[in-house]
């Protein structure tokens, strides 16, 4: 049984994918900011705003579950980043019986803060964030690349 549901999951996962893929379907539009702090170091805001009845997970669950949302930065001798991406948003939190875990997701707006220690005066910060994003019907993950100018100031 539990060979079954998986196999269906990834079924729907690759199809989820194609729709997401083919059809241009983009439940989250994404939005990058920086804010200075001072001298060399900045703040990156990235938003996600999801359109209604669609969630987006937390990048701090656990693995054996839904996917998470992921940040890759591109490596660069211009920056250096200082911690952990953190999110900030209203959680919805619960345990799933299906993943026997618990789950934390984000609906309507999420918004993620990277530090960031510059090492040239101006730069562009390249990277990648892999999601997934659900509603009722279908999960799908998607990939949203970006480059963002940055200054010091």
């Amino acid at each position: 049984m539990i060979k079954s549901f998986c196999a269906l999951l990834v079924f729907i996962l690759f199809s989820a994918l194609n729709l997401c893929i083919g059809q241009g379907q983009r439940p989250v539009t994404w939005h990058f900011n920086v804010a200075p702090i001072r001298g060399p170091e900045t703040i990156v805001s990235i938003t996600a705003n999801l359109a209604p009845g669609w969630h987006l997970y937390s990048q701090l669950l656990k693995e054996g579950g839904p996917i998470p949302t992921r940040f890759k930065f591109e490596r660069s001798d211009d920056y250096l980043l200082i911690g952990s991406t953190e999110e900030k948003g209203k959680q919805v939190k619960f345990y799933d019986n299906i993943y026997e875990m618990d789950i934390i997701w984000y609906a309507n707006e999420v918004s993620f803060y990277q530090r960031i220690s510059l090492n040239e005066p101006e730069t562009i910060i390249k990277g990648k964030v892999a999601y997934m994003a659900c509603n009722n019907e279908v999960c799908i993950p998607c990939d949203q690349e970006f480059a963002i100018n940055v200054k010091s100031y």
